[in-house]
Protein backbone atom coordinates (compact mmCIF):
# COMPACT_ATOMS: atom_id res chain seq x y z
CA UNK A 1 0.00 0.00 0.00
CA UNK A 2 1.55 3.32 -1.07
CA UNK A 3 -0.83 5.73 0.65
CA UNK A 4 0.24 9.33 -0.13
CA UNK A 5 2.96 8.08 -2.49
CA UNK A 6 0.56 6.23 -4.75
CA UNK A 7 -0.46 8.98 -7.15
CA UNK A 8 3.05 10.44 -7.66
CA UNK A 9 4.18 6.86 -8.25
CA UNK A 10 1.51 6.34 -10.91
CA UNK A 11 2.58 9.56 -12.65
CA UNK A 12 6.25 8.50 -12.64
CA UNK A 13 5.39 5.07 -14.03
CA UNK A 14 3.36 6.61 -16.83
CA UNK A 15 6.16 9.07 -17.68
CA UNK A 16 8.99 6.51 -17.61
CA UNK A 17 7.41 3.47 -19.29
CA UNK A 18 6.20 3.24 -22.87
CA UNK A 19 3.44 0.80 -21.97
CA UNK A 20 1.37 1.31 -18.83
CA UNK A 21 1.69 -1.70 -16.52
CA UNK A 22 -1.25 -3.10 -14.62
CA UNK A 23 -1.39 -1.41 -11.18
CA UNK A 24 -3.70 -2.53 -8.40
CA UNK A 25 -3.96 -2.72 -4.63
CA UNK A 26 -3.08 -6.04 -3.01
CA UNK A 27 -2.90 -7.33 0.57
CA UNK A 28 -4.78 -4.32 1.95
CA UNK A 29 -7.39 -4.20 4.69
CA UNK A 30 -9.30 -1.11 3.61
CA UNK A 31 -11.99 -0.44 1.00
CA UNK A 32 -9.42 -0.86 -1.80
CA UNK A 33 -9.39 -4.63 -1.32
CA UNK A 34 -12.78 -4.80 -3.05
CA UNK A 35 -11.08 -3.54 -6.23
CA UNK A 36 -8.83 -6.60 -6.50
CA UNK A 37 -9.66 -8.60 -9.60
CA UNK A 38 -9.49 -12.40 -9.50
CA UNK A 39 -6.36 -14.28 -8.53
CA UNK A 40 -3.88 -12.02 -10.30
CA UNK A 41 -0.32 -12.43 -8.99
CA UNK A 42 1.69 -9.37 -10.03
CA UNK A 43 5.33 -9.75 -11.11
CA UNK A 44 6.34 -6.96 -8.71
CA UNK A 45 5.00 -5.54 -5.43
CA UNK A 46 5.84 -2.07 -4.09
CA UNK A 47 5.21 -1.50 -0.38
CA UNK A 48 5.99 1.12 2.25
CA UNK A 49 4.78 -1.13 5.06
CA UNK A 50 6.20 -4.63 5.17
CA UNK A 51 7.19 -7.48 2.93
CA UNK A 52 4.80 -10.26 1.92
CA UNK A 53 5.86 -13.90 1.56
CA UNK A 54 3.11 -15.15 -0.72
CA UNK A 55 0.19 -13.88 -2.78
CA UNK A 56 -2.33 -16.41 -4.01
CA UNK A 57 0.05 -19.23 -3.18
CA UNK A 58 2.89 -17.68 -5.22
CA UNK A 59 6.16 -16.91 -3.40
CA UNK A 60 7.75 -13.44 -3.43
CA UNK A 61 11.23 -12.23 -2.46
CA UNK A 62 12.64 -8.79 -1.73
CA UNK A 63 14.71 -7.50 -4.64
CA UNK A 64 15.29 -3.89 -3.50
CA UNK A 65 14.89 -1.95 -0.28
CA UNK A 66 15.37 1.57 0.98
CA UNK A 67 14.30 3.23 4.23
CA UNK A 68 11.04 4.28 2.53
CA UNK A 69 10.05 1.42 0.23
CA UNK A 70 10.35 -2.31 -0.35
CA UNK A 71 10.13 -3.85 -3.83
CA UNK A 72 9.39 -7.55 -4.14
CA UNK A 73 9.31 -9.79 -7.20
CA UNK A 74 7.72 -13.15 -7.91
CA UNK A 75 10.26 -15.79 -6.98
CA UNK A 76 10.82 -16.84 -10.60
CA UNK A 77 11.83 -13.24 -11.40
CA UNK A 78 13.61 -12.59 -8.09
CA UNK A 79 16.10 -15.41 -8.60
CA UNK A 80 17.73 -13.33 -11.33
CA UNK A 81 17.48 -10.04 -9.44
CA UNK A 82 18.02 -10.70 -5.74
CA UNK A 83 21.82 -10.77 -5.94
CA UNK A 84 21.75 -7.24 -7.35
CA UNK A 85 19.99 -5.70 -4.32
CA UNK A 86 23.13 -3.89 -3.19
CA UNK A 87 24.86 -3.57 -6.55
CA UNK A 88 26.48 -0.13 -6.64
CA UNK A 89 26.17 0.44 -2.89
CA UNK A 90 29.26 0.74 -0.70
CA UNK A 91 29.99 -2.25 1.55
CA UNK A 92 31.35 -0.65 4.73
CA UNK A 93 31.25 -3.48 7.27
CA UNK A 94 31.73 -7.23 6.84
CA UNK A 95 30.75 -8.89 10.10
CA UNK A 96 27.77 -10.82 11.51
CA UNK A 97 25.77 -8.53 9.21
CA UNK A 98 27.21 -6.93 6.12
CA UNK A 99 26.43 -3.21 6.21
CA UNK A 100 26.10 -1.03 3.13
CA UNK A 101 25.65 2.72 2.71
CA UNK A 102 22.99 3.84 0.25
CA UNK A 103 22.24 7.54 -0.05
CA UNK A 104 21.45 8.59 3.52
CA UNK A 105 20.83 5.15 5.00
CA UNK A 106 22.54 2.07 6.40
CA UNK A 107 21.43 -1.23 4.89
CA UNK A 108 22.06 -4.50 6.76
CA UNK A 109 22.11 -7.96 5.16
CA UNK A 110 22.63 -11.40 6.70
CA UNK A 111 22.55 -14.70 4.79
CA UNK A 112 21.78 -17.29 5.95
CA UNK A 113 19.82 -15.75 8.78
CA UNK A 114 18.30 -17.39 11.87
CA UNK A 115 16.00 -16.17 14.63
CA UNK A 116 19.08 -15.67 16.82
CA UNK A 117 20.38 -13.13 14.30
CA UNK A 118 17.30 -10.90 14.52
CA UNK A 119 16.57 -10.97 18.25
CA UNK A 120 19.40 -8.74 19.57
CA UNK A 121 18.90 -4.97 19.42
CA UNK A 122 20.90 -3.12 16.78
CA UNK A 123 22.78 -0.03 17.95
CA UNK A 124 23.47 2.95 15.70
CA UNK A 125 25.45 5.80 17.28
CA UNK A 126 25.97 8.80 15.02
CA UNK A 127 28.71 11.34 15.78
CA UNK A 128 28.11 14.62 13.91
CA UNK A 129 30.71 17.01 12.57
CA UNK A 130 29.04 19.74 14.64
CA UNK A 131 27.62 18.67 18.02
CA UNK A 132 25.19 21.59 17.86
CA UNK A 133 23.26 19.66 15.20
CA UNK A 134 22.22 17.11 17.80
CA UNK A 135 18.89 17.29 19.63
CA UNK A 136 19.29 19.08 22.97
CA UNK A 137 19.00 15.88 25.03
CA UNK A 138 21.82 14.20 23.05
CA UNK A 139 24.43 16.98 23.04
CA UNK A 140 26.04 16.00 26.32
CA UNK A 141 26.67 12.51 24.88
CA UNK A 142 28.16 13.87 21.66
CA UNK A 143 26.21 11.40 19.52
CA UNK A 144 22.73 10.53 18.31
CA UNK A 145 21.25 7.20 19.37
CA UNK A 146 19.29 5.48 16.57
CA UNK A 147 19.13 1.98 18.12
CA UNK A 148 16.42 -0.24 16.65
CA UNK A 149 14.80 -3.65 16.74
CA UNK A 150 14.72 -5.86 13.66
CA UNK A 151 10.93 -6.11 13.69
CA UNK A 152 10.69 -2.32 13.32
CA UNK A 153 13.15 -1.86 10.45
CA UNK A 154 13.85 -5.32 9.04
CA UNK A 155 12.44 -7.84 6.57
CA UNK A 156 13.07 -11.43 5.60
CA UNK A 157 13.56 -12.62 2.03
CA UNK A 158 13.97 -16.39 1.89
CA UNK A 159 16.86 -17.20 4.23
CA UNK A 160 18.18 -13.63 3.96
CA UNK A 161 17.52 -10.92 6.56
CA UNK A 162 17.60 -7.26 5.58
CA UNK A 163 17.16 -4.02 7.49
CA UNK A 164 17.37 -0.34 6.64
CA UNK A 165 18.01 2.59 9.00
CA UNK A 166 17.82 6.19 7.81
CA UNK A 167 20.63 8.48 8.96
CA UNK A 168 20.24 12.13 10.02
CA UNK A 169 20.67 14.78 7.33
CA UNK A 170 23.35 16.76 9.18
CA UNK A 171 27.06 16.28 8.35
CA UNK A 172 28.32 13.06 9.98
CA UNK A 173 31.83 12.39 11.29
CA UNK A 174 31.35 8.67 11.87
CA UNK A 175 28.79 6.01 12.79
CA UNK A 176 29.27 3.07 15.12
CA UNK A 177 26.85 0.19 14.65
CA UNK A 178 26.40 -3.44 15.62
CA UNK A 179 24.22 -5.55 17.94
CA UNK A 180 24.06 -5.76 21.70
CA UNK A 181 24.76 -9.08 23.36
CA UNK A 182 23.75 -10.53 26.71
CA UNK A 183 24.49 -8.34 29.71
CA UNK A 184 24.97 -5.21 27.62
CA UNK A 185 27.98 -6.58 25.74
CA UNK A 186 28.35 -6.37 21.98
CA UNK A 187 28.00 -9.28 19.58
CA UNK A 188 29.68 -7.35 16.81
CA UNK A 189 30.57 -3.76 16.09
CA UNK A 190 31.74 -1.70 13.15
CA UNK A 191 32.82 1.93 12.91
CA UNK A 192 32.12 3.81 9.70
CA UNK A 193 34.13 7.00 9.25
CA UNK A 194 32.49 9.11 6.58
CA UNK A 195 35.91 10.24 5.38
CA UNK A 196 37.93 7.05 5.71
CA UNK A 197 38.01 3.27 5.92
CA UNK A 198 35.65 1.29 8.20
CA UNK A 199 36.86 -0.61 11.24
CA UNK A 200 35.16 -3.83 12.39
CA UNK A 201 35.29 -6.03 15.43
Amino acid sequence: ELNQYEYPFRVLVKERLKESPRLEHIVVENVSKSLRAGNYTPPYVVSINEAVDTIGGVSYRIVWISPEVIILAREDIAIELVDEIFDGDTLVIESNYDVYVRDNALLYVKEPCSQEDVEPTFFVHVVPVDVNNLPDHRRRYGADNLDFRFEAHGWRSGDRCLAARRLPTYAIRHVETGQYGPGGGRLWVGSIPFDGEPETG
